[in-house]
């Protein structure tokens, strides 16, 4: 699957604590999210000028976002389909 524009599809995982340390609080857990990127599209035109995603969003990054989209199911799977302002951390 290939997302238009500079949307980035994320697979969540349910993990309360990385290897890194990251601990995401009780409270925040519905606002947070973990996940693994499974594919990113390829930029948009903003102001006539055409944008990349960020480099550091590729297939397989394990990023942390909010959790504003739905999770939608695409072949069997519910994945979250962003765009590529709303990750907020790349671990």
């Amino acid at each position: 699957m290939q997302p238009l524009y500079s949307n980035v599809v994320v697979t969540p995982l349910e993990v309360e604590e990385t290897k890194s340390g990251l601990y995401i609080a009780e409270k925040k857990k519905d606002d947070y999210q973990l996940g693994i990127v499974e594919s990113v599209g390829p930029g948009k035109y903003e102001f006539g000028i055409f944008v990349n995603p960020p480099k550091e969003i590729v297939k397989g990054a394990k990023v942390l976002f909010k959790t504003f989209s739905p999770l939608t199911e695409i072949n069997g799977s519910e994945v979250y389909i962003l765009d590529a302002s709303e990750i907020q951390l790349v671990l």
